[in-house]
């Protein structure tokens, strides 16, 4: 038929090429040369062909690198349109911000709470830090447990208005100074590539860190006062929130050195600090009697101080009973409201809370007073940590940039 002619013409025009295909790559794998009569020659006098197989090597190299320069030309980086020199990387800031990323900034927060949620939410009820804060708790419930009103139990009571908040001004400022270090080499490569804002960043993570604390807090100041018999519950209220008010701001002091000192230089720094918060306060030494007593004003464990004595002693207008017996053995330290001299006192046997911040100096600080320094401590060392932070990262963009 027809059909099978055509495909039997087909398979060998087929042959043919595949043939003269074999015949020129044989021809450019060999080179033949005629040679004049040699010595060798056979004696009827016809010439020998002397078949060379030359060494071919340069000419395939030669082809292959002409072969590598035209794929190069039609496809390598010639290929592409030239770069300005003046176009910067992508991460940097562009003429409207928004442009710089692909979401806006509420979605970048939302999806950077859920990832930092994710990692800090299995430490919000752990089982050691559980048991350590109720630890701490009952230790200091059982020192100071069943507190009365009698004369005697102010100096007490005064004690722990310094013990309770001081659990939340080591362990804010201790956790928040790896913040940085942790995070810094994720941070420039999310950065880097325009994942994200600092600001986005800054503002989860330092927010998201807190609720661990705030619940171990209320764990803690919970347990105190059932023990210990504080105060209600207003005092309560006013105590706690002391409490959130100063681990809000160490934490914000822990982040400000956290940016600021590098890695190696923390703890020194950090313990140093603590350890001045600690003792300026003037519970253990009068302010007065130290040589340089305005070394006290910015220490902010000053002001948590007189906040958390002002919730214990004024709050609830609790009046404290003298000692019985004030002229003959114990004495007091409240004559104008113990003795009954009109001379001397002419108190009537009851000691109000005026006259107890007055005796330990701490009436010279009204609450709003250490409010506002508290919240300004907070903010000006929150907004420092961010100011270093940012400079640290713009740093490190423009290192990266120099290898454009």
């Amino acid at each position: 038929s027809s059909s099978a002619a055509t495909q039997q013409r087909s398979r060998d025009d087929d042959d043919d090429d595949d043939d003269d295909l074999e015949a020129a790559g044989a021809a450019d794998d060999t080179t033949t040369t005629t040679k004049g009569p040699s010595p060798n020659s056979s004696s009827d006098g016809k010439e020998e062909v002397d078949v060379d197989v030359g060494d071919t090597s340069d000419v395939d190299d030669e082809k292959r690198v002409q072969r590598r320069a035209e794929v190069d030309r039609l496809y390598g980086a010639s290929s592409l349109e030239p770069t300005p020199l003046q176009k910067e990387m992508h991460s940097v800031r562009s003429a409207r911000r928004s442009e710089n990323y692909v979401v806006p900034f509420s979605e970048q927060v939302r999806v950077l709470f859920m990832r930092t949620w994710k990692e800090v939410w299995p430490s919000v009820f752990d089982k050691n830090a559980m048991i350590l804060h109720s630890g701490n708790a009952t230790i200091a419930g059982l020192l100071w447990f069943q507190l009365g009103y009698n004369e005697r139990d102010i100096w007490p009571k005064l004690t722990l208005a310094f013990a309770v908040p001081i659990a939340w001004v080591f362990f804010p400022l201790l956790s928040s100074l790896s913040v940085v270090p942790s995070n810094e080499v994720m941070l420039k490569k999310e950065l880097s590539s325009n994942s994200y804002m600092l600001g986005a960043w800054y503002l989860v993570v330092t927010t998201v860190l807190l609720a661990p604390m705030l619940v171990h807090s209320i764990i803690h100041v919970s347990l105190v006062f059932a023990l210990s018999n504080l105060g209600n519950l207003l005092v309560w209220l006013a105590v706690y929130g002391t409490v959130v008010l100063s681990l809000i701001t160490f934490q914000s002091i822990g982040l400000m050195f956290s940016a600021a000192i590098p890695a190696g230089n923390l703890m020194t720094c950090a313990m140093l600090y603590v350890t001045y918060c600690f003792l300026f306060i003037g519970l253990f030494v009068d302010l007065d009697d130290i040589p340089v007593p305005e070394i006290a004003l910015p220490n902010p464990m000053l002001y948590i101080m007189s906040l958390t004595a002002h919730s214990v002693f004024s709050i609830s207008d609790r009046r404290f009973d003298c000692n019985s017996n004030n002229l003959d053995d114990e004495g007091t330290a409240f004559p104008r409201s113990c003795l009954q001299d009109d001379d001397v006192g002419g108190g009537d046997g009851k000691i109000a809370a005026p006259e107890i911040l007055r005796e330990y100096r701490l009436k010279f600080i009204p609450p709003y007073v250490a409010f506002v320094v508290l919240v300004a401590f907070m903010a000006v060392s929150r907004f420092l940590a961010y100011v270093i932070l940012r400079r640290r990262m713009d740093a490190h963009l423009r290192a990266m940039r120099s290898y454009q």
